[in-house]
């Protein structure tokens, strides 16, 4: 997981907000903003946006290392087959002397490539395509459960868009288009 910290006047900032952001509270906001992948000042790229790029990757190498196992000969496909269960089951197993189950490699590769890509899919269907998504809606999330108060009227001038505005390191208007747009889709 990626570190979310707050700079010295984000903090300064989020207490003048509001006297619930307390020391304690900071600390969970950036354990909370480094969960939910949200990018810091200082990045070129959101780690939202990274993991999906390496997920996809993932996906790829899978699928490529899946068709070059499927032209190997049939003999040498079983020799990987069995050297994976040997493998596998003295690693894994309680009981080394149990006996080895049977791996298909083709399958197991499969099985990394679908879970690549359906993490990636996930991502996308619960938070957009659009990088900030995500964090504004961990952030909703934790104005919710710690502060308490409606997130409206949502205007700069508005507490949750400042709040927004000051953990995104954005103008506050710029936040609250953000958080709009967000709440349209």
């Amino acid at each position: 997981m990626m570190k979310f910290v707050l700079k010295k006047q984000q903090k300064f900032d989020l207490k003048e907000l509001n006297e619930a952001f307390d020391d304690e509270l900071i600390i969970a906001l950036e354990w909370h903003m480094s969960a939910a992948y949200v990018k810091q000042p200082n990045e070129k790229t959101t780690p939202l946006l990274e993991s999906r790029d390496k997920l996809e990757s993932v996906n790829k190498a899978a699928k490529e290392l899946g068709r070059k196992l499927s032209a190997l000969t049939a003999n040498d496909y079983s020799r990987v087959n069995e050297y994976l269960g040997i493998h596998i089951t003295e690693k894994y197993s309680e009981n080394s002397t149990s006996r080895r189950k049977h791996i298909d490699t083709i399958d197991l590769i499969a099985q990394v490539e679908y879970a690549a890509l359906s993490f990636n899919k996930d991502s996308i269907d619960a938070y957009g395509s659009r990088a900030n998504d995500k964090a504004i809606a961990w952030l909703i999330d934790f104005w919710g459960e710690n502060i308490e108060k409606p997130i409206y009227p949502l205007s700069e001038d508005g507490e949750f868009a400042r709040f927004a505005a000051i953990v995104l390191g954005k103008d506050p208007d710029a936040a609250r288009k953000a958080i709009s747009r967000f709440l349209k889709s």
